[in-house]
């Protein structure tokens, strides 16, 4: 099966790689994108429960 992710998405999948907190995750994305914090943590939160809901990440 393939996924195809956006920029943005692609980006917090690779730092989803159980090293990077999510506070991490919005450090580095910050420096990327230009957006404001809060909208940043609100997608990266949705993204992130996305992917758990969908069974492709966990929690351990």
């Amino acid at each position: 099966m393939i996924h195809e992710l956006n920029f943005m998405a692609g980006k917090i999948w690779l730092l989803c790689d159980g090293n990077h907190t999510e506070e991490d995750i919005v450090s580095e994305l910050l420096k990327i994108f230009d957006v404001e914090e809060a909208k940043l943590r609100q997608d990266i939160n949705e993204f992130i429960s996305k992917l758990i809901h969908d069974g492709w990440l966990y929690y351990v």
